[in-house]
Parts: structure tokens; sequence; C-alpha cells
């Protein structure tokens, strides 16, 4: 499974994608064993796709895993591109009738034995036994487990449903968390899950030189294979192992038939940004795979059935390019949302690299501790709402600040402090300021009353200063909160102040 990475060139992404493969390209054995378990289900039962409403979902629950060294610092996952991609998965698997949703905590593992870092790889045969004991020792029964981790060697895997017994009935999915395999815009998990509800490639078989498992172009009856070959389904035209899009091969089938493979297929190997479907067979297919396999009807033990999304957060505190003192712990904080499970708080640079990154639950507030060598840098934060049931996370503007290394004052760099009182202002518009420490040099200051959203909704110059200031809220002023912002040409300082 390839997976392009934006902003490469053409020459690059082929030279990184060709060692990037799906963990997923069975023996000639391996494949018997597929079909065999297929006419075993099919004297079962199959699944109708037609009488399927088209609103029906079948939900499913996934459990996320994301293995780090023992220290924890390698491989954190971004936990944005995670949402991000368990949303797109959904979009690509409307057509199928199945919805992922999200387990609330995601389960950190530190494990030495179960990642691989500094260009080492997993082989083969070890890799399926780092699978296995990673299955066995974290494993959530009920839902769809999805490992991520980094040195595997592939961009993915996930062992197909006649596979159980070799992991004691355990099932799973294996990601390779670097961007290629796990970023914005891959395909791979989407293709990893269809492995594991017994998709084959539409290349299965295609270089075997034996027309038991090399797909016919033609679909003419009596002389077509494709019930038996390649993938065994007829409506997947005969594909090769190939990266291009739109497929620009020579490749002839074993009759001397040009290839003309659908690029679109998400099992195919075909570059991502083309991938968009699944054949109505291969719907209709994993459709029979969750209703009557014993390792994947249990997903039907777990449905939901609210979906909608919850309102953004609206963010308190620090305020819109306000200072922050690099020295002291900082305090984010955002108003509760109605049905929020838990909150996603993130603060990055202004190139977008994540500092920190975390989930909180319970709480409206988080504390950070930001490194003295930050002083004099500027940083955005905001803060997801999550609700487990709905991944796709609202984007919208987050919040500037810049830190200082110390409160200095807005005279002359001397130190000084302040306290507002009454504060929260209940009934009563006068606020009084009390100033402490060197004030000689009695410069105008400019004093604003800012808004969450950043408006000066009140603004006021003092041209002489004194170690106490009274101020008149205006009385159109609505109750909220709001940050009382100091400005001079030598410095900025804030403090919030409530109105009831």
């Amino acid at each position: 499974m390839k997976c392009l990475v934006f902003l490469l060139t053409i020459f690059v992404y082929f030279s990184v994608s060709a060692s990037q493969d799906c963990g997923m390209n069975l023996t000639n054995d391996e494949v018997k064993s597929t079909f065999n378990y297929r006419n075993q289900l099919n004297s079962i039962g199959s699944y109708n796709q037609n009488s399927r409403l088209a609103d029906e979902l079948i939900t499913i629950p996934v459990k996320i895993h994301v293995v780090s060294d023992s220290s924890g610092n390698i491989n954190k996952m971004n936990l944005l591109t995670l949402f991000g991609q368990i949303c797109d998965l959904n979009e690509l698997y409307n057509q199928v009738g199945f919805y992922f949703y999200l387990l609330p905590e995601i389960n950190y593992i530190k494990d030495n034995r179960f990642i691989r870092t500094g260009g080492a790889k997993f082989e083969d045969a070890e890799r399926e036994r780092m699978f296995g004991n990673m299955m066995y020792s974290h494993y959530y029964y009920g839902a769809l487990n999805v490992y991520y981790t980094l040195g595997t060697g592939i961009c993915g895997m996930a062992p197909f449903p006649f596979m159980s017994q070799r992991y004691e009935g355990r099932t799973g999915v294996l990601m390779e968390s670097n961007f290629q395999c796990s970023g914005p815009g891959s395909k791979t998990l989407a293709h990893e899950i269809g492995h594991h509800f017994d998709l084959l490639h539409p290349h299965q078989g295609w270089d075997s030189k034996d027309s038991r498992y090399s797909e016919y172009v033609t679909r003419t009856e009596g002389i077509r294979n494709c019930k038996t070959a390649g993938d065994g389904f007829c409506d997947t035209p005969a594909d090769v192992q190939d990266f291009s899009c739109p497929y620009i091969g020579d490749h002839k089938d074993l009759r001397g038939d040009f290839y003309n493979p659908d690029v679109s297929l998400i099992m195919s190997y075909h570059k991502d940004i083309c991938q968009n479907k699944f054949s109505d067979q291969q719907i209709a297919h994993m459709n029979s795979v969750i209703r009557l396999d014993t390792g994947r009807i249990v997903y039907l033990q777990n449905q939901i059935a609210y979906f909608s999304q919850i309102k953004n957060a609206t963010l308190i505190s620090p305020a819109e390019s306000s200072i922050i003192q690099v020295e002291k712990n900082t305090t984010f904080e955002w108003e509760n949302v109605e049905d929020a499970e838990a909150y996603l708080i993130n603060i990055s640079t202004g190139a977008g690299s994540v500092i920190e990154q975390a989930m909180v639950f319970g709480v409206n507030s988080y504390n950070y501790n930001f490194k003295f060598a930050d002083r004099g840098r500027s940083f955005y934060w905001t803060v997801y709402p999550i609700k487990f049931s709905q991944p796709c996370l609202k984007s919208f503007t987050p919040r500037k600040f810049t830190l200082t290394s110390s409160i200095t004052s807005l005279f002359n760099n001397t130190s000084f402090s302040f306290s507002i009182y009454p504060n929260p202002l209940i009934g009563e518009r006068n606020v009084t300021i009390q100033m402490q420490g060197e004030w000689a040099n009695k410069k105008s200051v400019a004093l604003k009353l800012i808004s969450l959203n950043g408006q000066v909704v009140q603004e006021l110059i003092v041209p002489s200063m004194s170690n106490q200031l009274n101020l008149k809220i205006d009385d159109n002023i609505s109750s909220g909160v709001y940050f009382l912002h100091f400005h001079t040409d030598e410095g900025n300082y804030q403090s919030k102040l409530i109105i009831q």
C-alpha cells in the first residue's frame, strides 16, 4: 500500500514508496486457504447488498495502541492526524455500510520489543512473531485493535480471517506510523482493514505464470477465471503490482491481453490519491464476513446510534496575542462543551510543529511548563472537544501567544505586579487596579478591555500613573470573561477579568 507524500517530486515518491509494501502478499498456498474459507463462509450464507437500507450502518469500535520505546519518547503519534485518519476511513467505508468509532483512551505501550528505531527493521518472520506477542499482551476484546509502531519494514498488515488460529483467535491491524504510511491522505489503514475483512489484492497472483492464480483480463464466459484467480471477484478488473495512476504500463496477461486495471480500487497498489472505492462484490463479501465470521461478528454487539458532531470549545486563557512568562506554569483554560467526553489540547509553533499534545478527561484546563529557551517565541494553541463516536474534528483558528522571560515593568523595565478587585464584578461596574512596584516614571498607559474573541470592547488612556487606578466598565458591556490589557511602547501585560 503506497502513500503519496505531498510536495515531493515524482522521483522521490517512487524511490520511497517502492520499499513500503503492504505486508499481506500471500503465497499460493495461503490464497488456497482464502478461497477455502470463502467456500465455507458461502455454505453458511451470503449477504444481499440490495437489501441494505441507504442509511444503514454497522458500527465498529476501534482500539488504538501506540508503541514507543521504554522511555516513551519515540513515536509520539499526532492525535490530530489519528482522528483525521479515522474520519477519512468512515468516508471511504460509508459505501460499505461500516462506521468506525474510537474507544476512549489510547493505549500507550512502552516496550522495546515491539518497535525498531535508527533504521533497524523487523524481518518478515520476526515481524509476525512480534505482532502476535503484542496482541497477546495488549488486546481489547470486541474491538478492532490497531497498533501503530515503527520499524515494521512495511506500511501495514492485517491477518486474513483464515489466519485467526495463528494468533490464538486475536486479530488486528499493524501500522507503520510514519508520514508516508499513516499521514494525511494515506489509504493504508483502509486497505489493511479490507484484508481484515478478507479482501485480496486485485493483482494477487499476476506474476505466478499459473492460471490457477493469475487472473485473465477477459470476462468472457467459458474463458474467464476471475472467480477462482486474482482476488476472486469478477467486477474488479485484472491488475498488476503497479504504483502508477493513471496506469501507464504495458503488461499482458497469460493470454496476451493488455491489463487495464481500475486504479480507483482501495485494495490495489496504485497511488493513494486515486483510490476511493470498493467494488460491489467486495462490498457484499465484507458484509458477509462481518455477519458470519466468528472473529468479526463480535462487532455487531457494539452498535451505537449517535454520530452528530459537538460544538467547538470557547477558549478562555491565554487570550489572543497575550504575553506569558516562560518561568511560570502556564494554564490553558476553555469553557466546557456539552456532550464532550474529553478534550484534545494542541500547542504548536508558527510552522505547525507540535510541541505539546494531550487528551484530558473531566476538566477544562491544562498546565504546561515551557522551556526557558522558548522565551521570545510565539506559539499557537487550540482545544478540540472529543466525542469518541464522532472522530471528525472541526477545525478553527488557533490562538497566538508569545513567551517572555519575566514580568517586567511597563516603565523602565523595573519589576511590578498588580491586582484587580473586585474580580469577578458582580452587580457593579467599578473596578480598582492596585499597582505594586516602581512607578517613578509615571508615563501614560493604554488600558484595553478585550473579549474572548479578541475584540476591544473598551479602551482608556491614562495620562498620569499612580499606584491605584479606578476604571468604570461601560454599562453596555455584557457579562462574560474578558482580559484587561496594559500596553505601552515598552511592553504589555494582561489579566483576566470576569463580569457577572
